[in-house]
Protein backbone atom coordinates (compact mmCIF):
# COMPACT_ATOMS: atom_id res chain seq x y z
CA UNK A 1 0.00 0.00 0.00
CA UNK A 2 2.81 2.32 0.20
CA UNK A 3 4.11 1.56 -3.11
CA UNK A 4 2.57 4.57 -5.72
CA UNK A 5 3.88 5.43 -8.89
CA UNK A 6 6.01 9.03 -8.45
CA UNK A 7 7.34 11.54 -11.21
CA UNK A 8 10.22 8.74 -12.07
CA UNK A 9 9.42 5.43 -10.64
CA UNK A 10 12.34 2.61 -11.14
CA UNK A 11 11.07 -1.07 -10.69
CA UNK A 12 13.96 -4.00 -10.04
CA UNK A 13 13.76 -7.42 -10.19
CA UNK A 14 16.27 -10.12 -9.77
CA UNK A 15 16.58 -13.60 -9.62
CA UNK A 16 19.66 -16.20 -8.76
CA UNK A 17 19.79 -19.67 -9.95
CA UNK A 18 22.17 -23.23 -8.88
CA UNK A 19 22.10 -26.74 -9.64
CA UNK A 20 24.94 -29.41 -9.25
CA UNK A 21 26.13 -31.21 -12.60
CA UNK A 22 28.43 -34.06 -12.98
CA UNK A 23 31.07 -32.69 -15.48
CA UNK A 24 33.92 -35.15 -16.73
CA UNK A 25 32.77 -37.51 -14.19
CA UNK A 26 32.96 -34.81 -11.25
CA UNK A 27 30.32 -33.29 -9.50
CA UNK A 28 30.71 -29.77 -9.91
CA UNK A 29 28.13 -26.41 -8.49
CA UNK A 30 26.64 -24.10 -11.59
CA UNK A 31 25.01 -21.16 -10.42
CA UNK A 32 23.92 -17.71 -12.27
CA UNK A 33 22.07 -14.58 -11.05
CA UNK A 34 19.86 -12.33 -13.46
CA UNK A 35 18.42 -8.71 -13.22
CA UNK A 36 15.69 -6.28 -15.05
CA UNK A 37 15.26 -2.27 -14.70
CA UNK A 38 11.65 -1.40 -15.40
CA UNK A 39 11.32 2.26 -15.45
CA UNK A 40 7.42 4.11 -14.91
CA UNK A 41 7.20 8.17 -15.36
CA UNK A 42 3.86 9.60 -14.38
CA UNK A 43 1.16 8.01 -17.06
CA UNK A 44 2.81 6.60 -19.20
CA UNK A 45 3.47 2.21 -19.23
CA UNK A 46 6.43 0.86 -17.88
CA UNK A 47 9.12 -0.34 -20.07
CA UNK A 48 11.94 -2.44 -19.48
CA UNK A 49 14.92 -0.61 -19.98
CA UNK A 50 18.06 -2.63 -18.94
CA UNK A 51 18.91 -5.96 -17.88
CA UNK A 52 21.47 -8.19 -17.63
CA UNK A 53 22.80 -12.28 -16.65
CA UNK A 54 26.32 -13.27 -15.77
CA UNK A 55 27.22 -16.76 -14.32
CA UNK A 56 28.22 -16.69 -10.61
CA UNK A 57 30.61 -19.92 -10.01
CA UNK A 58 30.74 -22.65 -7.37
CA UNK A 59 28.20 -20.78 -4.76
CA UNK A 60 25.07 -21.79 -2.76
CA UNK A 61 21.54 -20.50 -4.17
CA UNK A 62 21.79 -18.02 -1.98
CA UNK A 63 24.34 -16.61 -2.84
CA UNK A 64 23.50 -16.27 -6.42
CA UNK A 65 20.43 -14.84 -5.09
CA UNK A 66 22.52 -12.11 -3.41
CA UNK A 67 24.69 -11.70 -6.21
CA UNK A 68 21.91 -10.69 -8.47
CA UNK A 69 20.10 -8.42 -5.98
CA UNK A 70 23.59 -6.58 -5.29
CA UNK A 71 24.70 -6.77 -8.63
CA UNK A 72 20.63 -5.06 -10.08
CA UNK A 73 20.91 -2.67 -6.93
CA UNK A 74 23.76 -0.39 -8.33
CA UNK A 75 22.53 -0.81 -11.88
CA UNK A 76 19.20 0.40 -10.54
CA UNK A 77 20.61 2.93 -8.56
CA UNK A 78 22.58 4.24 -11.67
CA UNK A 79 19.85 4.66 -13.87
CA UNK A 80 17.74 6.61 -11.14
CA UNK A 81 21.29 9.01 -9.87
CA UNK A 82 21.27 9.71 -13.80
CA UNK A 83 17.71 10.43 -13.98
CA UNK A 84 18.17 12.56 -11.13
CA UNK A 85 21.23 14.33 -12.01
CA UNK A 86 19.31 15.03 -15.39
CA UNK A 87 16.45 17.18 -13.36
CA UNK A 88 18.97 18.66 -11.08
CA UNK A 89 20.55 20.31 -14.41
CA UNK A 90 18.01 20.99 -16.36
CA UNK A 91 14.91 22.01 -13.75
CA UNK A 92 16.78 23.01 -10.47
CA UNK A 93 13.74 24.35 -8.88
CA UNK A 94 11.57 21.99 -9.60
CA UNK A 95 14.12 19.33 -8.33
CA UNK A 96 14.69 21.26 -4.94
CA UNK A 97 10.62 21.59 -5.02
CA UNK A 98 8.30 18.84 -2.65
CA UNK A 99 6.83 18.15 -6.27
CA UNK A 100 9.91 15.94 -7.16
CA UNK A 101 10.04 12.56 -6.07
CA UNK A 102 11.83 9.83 -7.67
CA UNK A 103 11.57 6.13 -6.54
CA UNK A 104 13.21 2.87 -6.54
CA UNK A 105 11.31 -0.45 -5.92
CA UNK A 106 12.91 -3.76 -5.30
CA UNK A 107 10.85 -6.60 -5.53
CA UNK A 108 12.95 -10.02 -4.28
CA UNK A 109 11.56 -13.61 -4.34
CA UNK A 110 13.90 -14.81 -2.11
CA UNK A 111 12.54 -13.37 1.73
CA UNK A 112 16.34 -14.21 3.37
CA UNK A 113 17.97 -11.90 0.62
CA UNK A 114 15.28 -9.14 0.57
CA UNK A 115 15.85 -8.86 4.28
CA UNK A 116 19.61 -9.45 4.41
CA UNK A 117 21.05 -7.09 1.49
CA UNK A 118 21.00 -4.11 3.55
CA UNK A 119 21.80 -5.70 6.92
CA UNK A 120 25.40 -6.70 6.25
CA UNK A 121 27.52 -8.58 9.23
CA UNK A 122 29.16 -11.47 8.60
CA UNK A 123 26.71 -14.41 7.05
CA UNK A 124 26.97 -15.82 3.32
CA UNK A 125 28.02 -13.14 1.17
CA UNK A 126 28.04 -9.95 3.54
CA UNK A 127 30.39 -8.73 1.26
CA UNK A 128 28.37 -7.99 -1.57
CA UNK A 129 25.80 -5.76 0.97
CA UNK A 130 28.70 -3.07 0.87
CA UNK A 131 28.49 -1.88 -2.57
CA UNK A 132 24.85 -2.36 -2.16
CA UNK A 133 24.48 0.10 0.63
CA UNK A 134 26.52 2.23 -0.38
CA UNK A 135 24.99 3.06 -3.48
CA UNK A 136 21.68 2.95 -1.79
CA UNK A 137 23.15 5.25 0.73
CA UNK A 138 24.25 8.07 -1.71
CA UNK A 139 21.13 8.01 -3.72
CA UNK A 140 18.73 8.72 -0.49
CA UNK A 141 21.09 11.36 0.46
CA UNK A 142 21.05 13.32 -2.54
CA UNK A 143 17.23 14.72 -1.95
CA UNK A 144 14.67 14.32 0.88
CA UNK A 145 12.02 13.19 -1.95
CA UNK A 146 14.50 9.78 -2.57
CA UNK A 147 12.62 6.88 -2.03
CA UNK A 148 13.65 3.25 -1.63
CA UNK A 149 11.17 -0.05 -0.96
CA UNK A 150 12.41 -3.53 -0.90
CA UNK A 151 9.62 -6.22 -1.12
CA UNK A 152 9.72 -9.99 -0.94
CA UNK A 153 7.47 -11.82 -3.38
CA UNK A 154 6.62 -14.80 -3.15
CA UNK A 155 8.39 -16.95 -6.02
CA UNK A 156 5.77 -17.18 -8.73
CA UNK A 157 2.82 -15.44 -7.66
CA UNK A 158 2.74 -12.49 -10.17
CA UNK A 159 0.63 -10.22 -7.80
CA UNK A 160 2.66 -7.32 -9.42
CA UNK A 161 1.08 -7.91 -13.02
CA UNK A 162 -2.04 -7.28 -11.30
CA UNK A 163 -1.27 -3.79 -9.91
CA UNK A 164 -2.56 -0.74 -11.08
CA UNK A 165 -0.32 1.08 -9.33
CA UNK A 166 3.01 -0.35 -11.13
CA UNK A 167 2.01 -1.70 -14.25
CA UNK A 168 -1.38 0.05 -15.70
CA UNK A 169 -1.45 -1.52 -18.77
CA UNK A 170 0.76 -4.17 -18.68
CA UNK A 171 -1.22 -7.13 -16.35
CA UNK A 172 0.33 -9.95 -18.29
CA UNK A 173 3.91 -9.24 -18.00
CA UNK A 174 5.78 -10.92 -15.46
CA UNK A 175 9.28 -9.51 -14.77
CA UNK A 176 9.59 -12.44 -12.22
CA UNK A 177 9.32 -14.81 -14.77
CA UNK A 178 11.93 -12.68 -17.13
CA UNK A 179 14.92 -12.74 -14.52
CA UNK A 180 14.07 -16.52 -13.50
CA UNK A 181 14.47 -17.46 -17.19
CA UNK A 182 17.57 -15.66 -17.42
CA UNK A 183 19.17 -16.29 -14.49
CA UNK A 184 18.74 -20.53 -15.55
CA UNK A 185 20.34 -19.61 -18.78
CA UNK A 186 23.15 -18.46 -17.05
CA UNK A 187 24.10 -21.95 -15.99
CA UNK A 188 25.15 -22.25 -19.24
CA UNK A 189 27.43 -19.98 -19.56
CA UNK A 190 31.27 -20.29 -18.94
CA UNK A 191 31.44 -20.00 -14.85
CA UNK A 192 33.60 -18.62 -13.21
CA UNK A 193 36.53 -19.88 -10.71
CA UNK A 194 35.08 -18.83 -7.62
CA UNK A 195 33.90 -20.73 -5.17
CA UNK A 196 32.08 -19.92 -2.21
CA UNK A 197 33.29 -20.19 1.59
CA UNK A 198 29.68 -21.44 2.54
CA UNK A 199 30.26 -24.30 0.67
Amino acid sequence: DHLVDTEATYSLFSDGSHKTAKEDGINTIRSGAAWAIVKGEGDHDPKLIDQGAFPCGSVTAFDAEMHALARGIIKVVEKATEHANSVAENEPIYYKSEMYHTQINVFVDNESAAKAILMGGNGPSSLLCIPACKAIEEFLLMNHRHFLNICWVPSHVDKLSRRKSFFPNSYSTTYNAVVDKEAQSALDMEQPLFTSLAI
